[in-house]
């Protein structure tokens, strides 16, 4: 165990020197030094935790004092560590880096601190432990010092260095598309440039600015970063309560900010503290926010009834004394709260004619009085404000938000930017790159991409209209069984602010017409769930919504009553629900026990306050409330019984409830295309699903999933503490459970023998200029929880050298060809156990110069010799169109460019093989070879030939002897093989006409074939998905070439600007998508190429 006391000895050394320093000073002052010496001498400080321990565990140091201490002169422990640091425990101040600490101490400034105050009085044996939890895997190195603050000036009395080894935390499954189609509302980037917010509906998305990475998808309104761009708060629109996340920790909410603070959110001391303002009561709550101690230093009310404390209170935070003041912004008398900003004790209340001799008897002796107005010890910053003195409001009486943004900056920093974003998209399963990305001014329109959901995934903004039909037809493909709601009837609706009265109520009697004299007379009794009896006025009180059904004889009336109420300043919603069946001869009311009868700070009733109400079978009622954040289930053959209450995940953007075809598990789907599948006998979620681009992707909370054909590209493993999203497919084998959904409705777990190892780190640097000889230096540091054996170093997706290790950490140089200006160089690590990292990648400054040569074989055929076949239109012209836009790179990309059509009569199968083969055998290293096809493709198991796979069509294809005439994708392979470069293969192998028929096999088919036959480096883009076909414009082409041609022609002529992997991509993604309003989904897979690369 590690103490100061190791450390006395050098300490003592230094008393001489410290002397000398103050012999000339005042006497105070030497008398200061000499007391702080002594004290420091009876404080240790111990490592409990000496590690290795993992990201989100804690890491323990406990100090104490030998003797009881009473300093005049400011003394203070200080703690500080990495910026990524939350911390637990008492008696101590955290700040974030830059925040001024108490006195000025300039101790660690650039880290974050805690602080301990030792000049106040401490008793002997007094003994504390501080918890800090690093959210970042690493060597972490935790600075100790005393420091004096006094008269002479700070100095640090004794200083130690802990170090602990902190490895990645959890591996969580993320599902990202990163070239999806859809805009968000407005983007919006952080002031430290690190995270850029995309706003859409009722939700919204971070994702790290420079990596395109997807960090946070939340349901929610409002959302904005603090003025560090450390946190994101917004706001619940269940409840309008604010919720905090710390995006440098879990990125869970933090579990501490009252719902009452609903108003306003001012940040302090570089996001230190943040304030939460309340409209009821002056509602004041202060947070140490990296602190996780689970309460405010300040909670409640100091105002009147409905009275905001915007305008109410004023807030002093006085750090170097250590406490904070709420007053009274209008009265000179009254009662003051005040709370210890290092002790946490409970709340003092003063008279405020007594305030300063207050603080001086407990803080500070020379005190002199409280300044006016709001003080937090810096800038005063706002990242929320909905106070209504403040900001107008629109129609409907709620805040004008424009307008509120537009006010707070005129007494407010700025706290984020809203900027044009057109992020450069990365090629899938690799790190991105960094680009220089300039923070501007929003420019409204759709950005050029959204990187798209939530396990954490991120998926479509909400639709108007969600895709549950689709996503229930796509899911059965992974064996996931879902019946069809029955029908309901919405018989009675009440329009927001309209009063039922006397009409409402002959209305309600007239349709409960049937079952209403009984009621009435008082024959059926009106009993709450917990057996209160009720009038039958009652009964047409508040009523919502009423739904009716018939099945079997037996009428149903399912009664939503909704009670809209206020007081202080704050509107409140809540309710019940009452299930009425009447048989042929008699009649039941129950009252349906739904957790809708809450109280929440809601506002007026808006729709996530309604009831929705669906059959999903004869035996089972769901009555989703989005407002208590449940989904109830009711058996109709037990209605008194309790029902199940199933939680709501983003209960604003809730889209509907359906349940299995076993009757066994309920889903919820909601309007982002995600859904979540529940155990109905407790309401434990058991998986949850993905939809993005016509794929659909199941996953347990532990990680393991499955998915439909393309739906595993979307897949990746994030590990707490480690930047990046690792791609499945070095952890398919262990996470991959085929036949997932059958397994979990079974009832059969699936769980892992041992926590994932997390993959090594990489991190490439490389020189500026060139070396002699075109060569290129630099270097990769490496880390890993266990060891790295090698490292390897790509050229534009290639692989030039690899380099071994056999260490946990290290540094390794390396030097290559130069790949010249333009060019990305990108480097891996790989561990002992075979776990890679993400590719760490640096694009060589400069314009691109023209190198090596660009094959091309391009097939078109729009006819065909077997009149079985159907005939194209645009294949031959798209043949041609792609190859005049190749041509154009010859001199900006390439030394030259040789297309070479292949056109109809001259697309036999003999030709085809022939000019492939001469292509790949005259493409060297530094060339490329595209092979592009447009036509028709076949599945051989169909004709016979289940072994044979993919065939291409060509123009004498006979369908009656596919294996002789048509061209398999062993033979294209086999042909491509004597290729030295990267070869680029485009598929269009799925035109309309032929596509419908059972034999034409689908681009991603062709895809699929070729990534299993061929061995070379190799990129294939498939025009379109299975399931869907190529669509042609309605000029002249295909969707997909026209894409291709226009992405190729958009660098301007002459500016030696090359076309990267990525950014190609998502150009043609992204413009196919729109013109076909997302019937057709170009997709993209690589083969043996790692990195960024130049492609064109």
């Amino acid at each position: 165990m590690l103490s100061y006391k190791a450390v006395v000895g050098v300490a003592a050394l230094l008393i001489a020197t410290l002397w000398s320093n103050v012999s000339s000073a005042a006497p105070d002052c030497a008398q200061e030094l000499l007391e702080s010496r002594q004290a420091a001498g009876a404080v240790t400080v111990a490592l409990k935790t000496p590690g290795p321990v993992k990201v989100g565990e804690s890491i323990a140091l406990e100090w104490q004092f030998s003797q009881t201490l009473s300093l005049k002169a400011p003394i203070y422990l200080v703690m500080a560590t990495e910026e990524a640091t939350r911390f637990r425990g008492g008696g101590f101040m955290a700040l974030t880096p830059g925040a001024a600490a108490p006195w000025d101490i300039a101790y660690k400034a650039d880290h974050s601190r805690i602080l301990i105050p030792l000049h106040w009085k401490m008793s002997a044996g007094t003994k504390r432990e501080i918890q800090i939890r690093p959210q970042i895997a690493k060597r972490h190195e935790i600075h100790a010092a005393i420091i004096y603050a006094g008269s002479c000036g700070e100095q640090a009395l004794f200083e130690h260095e802990f170090t602990v080894d902190v490895l990645a935390g959890v591996a969580r499954l993320t599902v990202q598309d990163r070239y999806s189609a859809g805009a968000p509302q407005k983007v919006i980037r952080s002031l430290n440039g690190r995270y850029d917010l995309h706003v859409f509906s009722a939700r919204y998305e971070v994702y790290d600015a420079v990596s395109g990475d997807l960090l946070l998808s939340r349901a929610g309104v409002d959302p904005n970063f603090s003025p560090t761009g450390r946190f994101l708060a917004s706001r619940r629109e269940v409840d309008t309560s604010f919720e905090i996340t710390d995006l440098l920790g879990d990125r869970e909410p933090l579990p501490f900010i009252d719902p009452i603070y609903n108003e306003v959110l001012i940040w302090g001391l570089n996001d230190s503290y943040v304030v939460g303002l309340g409209s009821r009561w002056g509602m004041l709550g202060l947070y140490n926010i990296t602190v996780d101690s689970g309460e405010g230093l300040f909670r409640g009310g100091d105002a009147c009834n409905a009275c905001s404390a915007w305008e109410s209170l004023r807030l002093v935070l006085d750090v170097d004394r250590g406490f904070a003041a709420s007053l009274s912004s209008k009265y000179d008398d009254g009662v003051v709260r005040i709370a210890d900003l290092f002790q946490r004790e409970p709340i003092e209340e003063i008279e405020q004619r007594n305030l300063v001799a207050h603080i001086r008897s407990r803080y500070d002796s020379a005190f002199v009085g409280i300044p006016s107005g709001w003080n937090l010890g810096g800038p005063i910053q706002l990242s929320h404000n909905f106070v209504s003195q403040i900001a107008r409001f629109d129609a409907k009486g709620k805040p004008d938000r424009a307008d509120t943004i537009a006010r707070t900056k005129a007494f407010s920093e700025r706290v984020a930017l809203v900027v044009s974003h057109t992020p450069r998209p990365v090629a899938a399963g690799t790190l991105a790159t960094v680009s220089n990305q300039l923070i501007g001014t929003f420019r409204s329109g759709r950005p050029d991409r959204r990187d798209g959901l939530r396990t954490a995934s991120n998926v479509r903004a909400p639709q108007a209209q969600p895709r549950v039909d689709a996503i229930i037809e796509r899911s059965a493909d992974l064996g996931m069984r879902v019946l069809s709601p029955l029908p309901i009837t919405l018989q009675y609706e009440e329009t927001e602010g309209a009063n039922q009265g006397s009409g409402g109520s002959a209305r309600l009697e007239k349709l409960l017409s049937p079952v209403w004299e009984d009621i009435k007379s008082g024959k059926t009794k009106i009993k709450l769930s917990d057996g209160t009896e009720r009038s039958p006025s009652y009964f047409l009180d508040s009523v919502d919504r009423v739904y009716f059904w018939e099945q079997r004889g037996v009428s149903y009336w399912l009664i939503s009553k909704t009670y809209k109420g206020g007081g202080s300043g704050v509107g409140s919603t809540t309710g019940e629900v009452f299930l009425i069946s009447r048989a042929a001869r008699s009649i039941e009311i129950s009252a349906i026990e739904s957790s809708f009868g809450e109280s929440g700070m809601t506002g007026w009733l808006t729709d996530v306050g309604r009831a929705r109400v669906q059959r999903l079978t004869e035996k089972f009622v769901s009555i989703a409330v989005p407002l208590s954040e449940t989904i109830t289930i009711v058996d109709l053959t037990k209605p008194k019984a309790k029902p199940v209450q199933i939680p709501m995940l983003d209960a604003p953007i809730f889209a509907a409830t359906r349940i299995s075809a076993d009757e066994q598990h309920v889903i919820q789907y909601n309007g982002d295309d995600r859904f979540f599948v529940s155990r109905l006998s407790d309401g434990k979620r058991m998986l949850t699903g993905s939809y993005i681009d016509d794929e659909v992707l199941l996953a347990t909370q532990d990680g393991f999933y499955d998915s439909t054909f393309e739906g595993a590209q979307l897949a990746n493993v994030r590990f707490d503490g480690m930047p990046g999203l690792h791609h499945f497919s070095q952890f398919e084998a262990i996470l991959h459970r085929p036949g997932l959904a059958r397994l979990v409705m079974a009832g059969q777990s699936a769980s892992l023998e041992k926590p994932l190892a997390a993959p090594p780190l990489a991190t490439l640097a490389v020189e500026q200029k060139p070396g002699r000889e075109g060569q290129r230096k630099g270097n990769v540091r490496v880390q890993s929880d266990s060891s790295v054996a090698r490292v390897r170093i790509f050229s534009d997706g290639r692989q030039l050298s690899s380099v071994d290790v056999n260490s946990k950490r290290a540094e390794i140089p390396f030097t290559i060809p130069d790949p010249g200006s333009g060019h990305w160089i990108s480097a891996v690590a790989v561990s002992d156990t075979g776990l890679v990292s993400l590719p760490s990648a640096v694009k060589i400054p400069g314009k691109v110069a023209a190198q090596g040569k660009l094959n091309a074989v391009l097939v078109g055929i729009d006819t065909y010799a077997d009149k079985n076949i159907s005939p194209l239109k645009q294949a031959k012209y798209d043949a041609q169109h792609l190859a005049g836009a190749l041509s154009t790179l010859k001199g900006r990309t390439f030394s030259d460019v040789d297309p070479i059509l292949i056109l109809d009569a001259q697309a036999t199968r003999e030709g085809i093989l022939d000019q492939v083969r001469a292509a790949a055998e005259n493409t060297g290293v530094n060339d490329r070879l595209v092979l592009f096809f447009a036509g028709h493709g076949v599945d051989g198991k169909e004709f016979g030939d289940p072994d044979s796979g993919l065939y291409l069509v060509g123009t004498d294809t006979a369908l009656q002897n596919v294996r002789e005439t048509a061209i398999s994708w062993k033979e294209i392979s086999k042909a491509l093989a004597g290729a030295k470069g990267t070869t680029i293969i485009m598929l269009d192998a799925c035109h309309a006409g032929f596509a419908g028929k059972k034999q034409a096999l689908s681009n991603d088919d062709a895809a699929a074939a070729m990534l299993t036959e061929a061995g070379g480096p190799m990129i294939i883009l498939a025009a379109s998905k299975g399931r869907q076909l190529s669509e042609e414009a309605d000029s002249k082409g295909g969707r997909f070439t026209n894409a291709v041609v226009s992405a190729l022609l958009s660098a301007k002529q002459g500016s030696s600007e090359a076309l990267d992997l990525g950014e190609f991509y998502g150009r043609v993604k992204s413009s196919v998508m729109k013109e076909t309003d997302n019937r057709q989904t170009p997709w993209l897979v690589r083969n043996g190429l790692v990195g960024e690369m130049t492609l064109f």
